[in-house]
C-alpha cells in the first residue's frame, strides 16, 4: 500500500497526484470520500491530473472525456471505456492507495 496524503490533506472536490512503482495515480476526495484512479486518461493517454473533478467524474481537460471516479465508468464522450481504479484505506490519519 500507498501513502497518499493524511487524513486531513485533500478537502472535497481536490485531487491529487501519487507516483508509485513507475505508476501515477491520482487521488480524489469526492465529498468526504477518497477514491483512487490510474492518472492516464484511456482515449488519448493524457493526464488526468490536468483535469478537475465535477462531482464524481474527472474530467480530461484535452478532449473532456468524463469517469466516474467510484468506479471507473465512463460518463461522457469522447470516453469509450473504463478508467482503471484502485482501492483507497483509510488508517488511523493516513490515506492509503492499493496499487
Amino acid at each position: 500500500m500507498i501513502k497518499a496524503a493524511e487524513i486531513n490533506e485533500l478537502k472535497p472536490g481536490k485531487i491529487k497526484r501519487i507516483t508509485s512503482a513507475n505508476q501515477a495515480l491520482l487521488l480524489c476526495n469526492v465529498g468526504g470520500e477518497y477514491y483512487a484512479v490510474k492518472d492516464l486518461c484511456p482515449h488519448e493517454d493524457f493526464p488526468l491530473s490536468y483535469g478537475c473533478l465535477k462531482g464524481n467524474d474527472i474530467e480530461c481537460s484535452l478532449h473532456g472525456a468524463r469517469f466516474d471516479v467510484r468506479n471507473g465508468a465512463p460518463t461522457h464522450e469522447p470516453a469509450d471505456c473504463a478508467l482503471q481504479t484502485f482501492p483507497v484505506v483509510i488508517q488511523e490519519d493516513g490515506v492509503f492507495i492499493d496499487g
